[in-house]
């Protein structure tokens, strides 16, 4: 079953999947929201569900804890919807419209880019020369 997802205050929205993740629906459109373990465990994706009914899914009782819950706040990196959602991210972007850094090393055969991991990077250069940051 899809339902509708709305971030807020931005006012993003997309589709969700029953059994797709906030943080996973929302990278999959191009909205990023901040996260790091994606396991549940270190609680940089919490957030708050304005309206409508998730999953909370597996997770670490230390990210997301019953006073946590009590107050209406979920793991995007976990929880998957039960209704239309609307959630609240004050962090949320467009991942296209970041500026993306560039690391080249002097070794050459690497460019990385960065802030996701799902944002599309510039194909590898060979390059030479000392370690440059390009904004």
């Amino acid at each position: 079953m899809t339902f509708q997802i709305t971030i807020q205050p931005a006012g993003y929205q997309f589709p969700i999947e029953e059994q797709e993740t906030i943080l996973g629906a929302a990278l999959k459109h191009g909205y990023f929201m901040p996260y790091s373990c994606r396991e549940g465990a270190c609680g940089v994706c919490k957030g708050k569900i304005m309206e409508g009914e998730a999953d909370h899914g597996n997770y670490l009782g230390s990210a997301l804890t019953e006073m946590d819950k009590a107050a209406g706040m979920t793991l995007f990196c976990c929880a998957t919807p039960k209704s239309d959602l609307v959630v609240e991210c004050y962090s949320a972007a467009v991942i296209s419209d970041m500026p993306t850094n560039t690391l080249t090393f002097p070794f050459g055969a690497q460019k990385m880019a960065w802030p996701t991991e799902q944002a599309k990077a510039p194909e590898p250069e060979l390059s030479a020369g000392e370690p440059t940051i390009q904004p």
